[in-house]
This record gives structure tokens, C-alpha cells and sequence, in this order.
């Protein structure tokens, strides 16, 4: 991509936001599983596998403590689809700004959830946060990616990198470049999550809206800038 391209790019679509957007995936999901009883809420492939283990093995409610993140990760995902076909992108206020915001809004209720609230509960409202967000932020610029998992990202990075070692395209390499950084930072993330988890427990779910709040001012203060230069131009 050139540089004209660059800055013609959706706000929520540059490095800076996938990495915010990354991160806080990565500390989410420490958060659910080391605060609310081993559950990634985030990641649902390790949900469906302890669902499958726990119903094999004959342990129902636990089955069903799985179950639920995934039906509303489902919703979370049916739900955001919908929104974005009926908001227009001409606007301040679009479907990546209403994810986060309310993002922020629930993060702060579950940040604020004593340790009593079933863990159940927390879960059901951070996997539908996590469907919403992965659903809302899928690329960076030109290269998609998952903002709440790795493997993909994974498998996508060592792709580029092969490619570019057999064909000497700049642009493989910047690809692999920008995964490398989105597994990175969601690393870090998960590591920082542990971190707060551990420290101030339940409360480490208010860390994330700080993060949340710095990518939703960006884009929004993005966003009114090349509209009002649009005005402008007119």
C-alpha cells in the first residue's frame, strides 16, 4: 500500500487500533480464566473442547458453564452482522464505535460484579464483547486478522513469511510483519492480564476500558477530522 492509500484507510482499520484491539483480547481472556473459573471467554475453541470433555465424561452443569459463552458469541456475532448493514459509514458514529463504546459500558458492569456474581454470568457478557469486536476489527489495512485469537494469525504470518522468502515481495513481508505485531501485542496483552488478574482480581476488567477508551477517541477524533475536511472541500 502506498502512503495516499494509507491515509484514505478506515480509522479502525490502521496498526495502531488492531494492536489496542489485540491486546486487550489477549488481557480479556487471562482475565476470564484466572478470575472467573478457567473459561476463555474470548476463545471459544477451548470452550468447545471442554464442553465436549466435560460431556463425555458425564459432568452436565459444567458442560453447560461452557455452553453458554459460545451461544452468545453466536448472538454477539448474528447481532453486529445485522448493525453493520443498517449503519452508514458517512458518519462519526459507526459500527466500530458502538463496539467499543459498548465495550466499555459492560466492561466497567463486569469490573464492578463482586467475586459472589456467578462466574456464569461474567462469561455470557464478555463472549458476546468478544463476538462483537472480532466482528467489528478484521483487518489492518490490507491484511485481515483476528484481534481476539492467535491461531489464525499465526498460520497467516509463517504463510506471508514463505512466500516472501520465495518470491522477494516487499508486501508478504510487510504482511508477516503485521501479524508477527498482532500476536505480539495480544501476548502482551494476556500477559498484562495476568498481571492486574492477579493483583486487583475483578477489578483488572476496568484496566481494559482505558485501552478501550484510547482506540475509541482515536477513531472517533480520526473520523470527524475527515469529515469536516470533506465538508470542507465541498
Amino acid at each position: 500500500m502506498n502512503k495516499k492509500q494509507k491515509a484514505m484507510t478506515p480509522p479502525h482499520k490502521t496498526l495502531h487500533i488492531g494492536l489496542i484491539m489485540a491486546a486487550s483480547g489477549g488481557f480479556i481472556d487471562a482475565y476470564t480464566y484466572i478470575t472467573r473459573g478457567g473459561v476463555f471467554a474470548f476463545a471459544q475453541t477451548g470452550n468447545i473442547i471442554f464442553m465436549g470433555i466435560n460431556l463425555t465424561e458425564g459432568n452436565f452443569l459444567t458442560c453447560l458453564m461452557y455452553a453458554v459463552p459460545i451461544a452468545a458469541y453466536f448472538v454477539g456475532v448474528f447481532i453486529t452482522d445485522y448493525l453493520n448493514t443498517k449503519i452508514t459509514r458517512n458518519r462519526v458514529v459507526t459500527i466500530e464505535v458502538i463496539t467499543i463504546a459498548a465495550e466499555i459500558l459492560l466492561l466497567i458492569l463486569v469490573g464492578c460484579m463482586p467475586p459472589w456474581v456467578p462466574n456464569i454470568i461474567v462469561t455470557l457478557v464478555v463472549s458476546f464483547l468478544s463476538a462483537i469486536q472480532v466482528q467489528s476489527f478484521r483487518a489492518i489495512y490490507n491484511t485481515p486478522y483476528a484481534c481476539t485469537m492467535c491461531t489464525g494469525n499465526l498460520r497467516s504470518s509463517a504463510e506471508r513469511l514463505r512466500k516472501y522468502f520465495s518470491t522477494k515481495e516487499k508486501e508478504h513481508f510487510t504482511h508477516f510483519l503485521r501479524y508477527t505485531a498482532i500476536n505480539t501485542a495480544f501476548f502482551t496483552g494476556a500477559a498484562v492480564g495476568t498481571l492486574f488478574s492477579n493483583l486487583i482480581h475483578e477489578k483488572a476488567a476496568l484496566v481494559v476500558c482505558l485501552m478501550l477508551s484510547l482506540s475509541l477517541f482515536m477513531i472517533v477524533n480520526t473520523r470527524r477530522k475527515k469529515i469536516n475536511l470533506s465538508h470542507f472541500e465541498k
